[in-house]
């Protein structure tokens, strides 16, 4: 059994208040990393069209860096801008997938089922079980349960 529940926390009030801890930095972390995903299949994309030419710069084994695609996009957008859309394009794609799956993941956190903080009186401290409706335990078989059988009303 879980420490917390057998403790009676009857606080109410500013006491409830108490400021929250550090925000997680799990969350923007891996924001940032579906962005930088995005720029690199986008960097990626665009090296392979222009079949990874040595005016492109410097590269390990055709990985180039993911803002590599910034630069080119500044130097060349006014002479390839076809291919730099398309490049853009294929970036969209992890970036928009991953920032949906955070966006349902910190929607998922959010409705997730926690004790309220504002409960008074025994809905404060009393154990988070719950065994069912308490119609269950009293024995309530359901409406067929109280209809009368037929030998009752005289039927034959």
């Amino acid at each position: 059994m879980n420490a917390n529940y057998d403790k009676y926390n009857n606080v109410v009030g500013p006491q409830v208040r108490a400021p929250r801890g550090k925000a997680g930095r799990t969350i923007p972390a891996l924001a940032a990393l579906s962005l930088v995903a995005g720029l690199q299949c986008a960097t990626q994309f665009f090296a392979y069209e222009f079949q990874y030419q040595a005016a492109l710069g410097a590269h390990f084994q055709h990985l180039y860096a993911p803002w590599s695609i910034l630069h080119w996009a500044s130097k060349w957008h006014g002479v390839y801008p076809e291919a730099l859309l398309r490049a853009g394009s294929v970036g969209i794609l992890p970036t928009g997938v991953g920032l949906m799956a955070l966006v349902f993941a910190k929607m998922v956190l959010a409705n997730s089922l926690r004790r309220s903080p504002y409960l008074q009186g025994s809905a404060r401290w009393a154990p988070c079980r719950w065994s069912g409706p308490p119609s269950h335990s009293a024995g309530w078989k359901g409406p067929a349960a109280r209809l009368p059988a037929p030998w009752r009303l005289g039927l034959p």
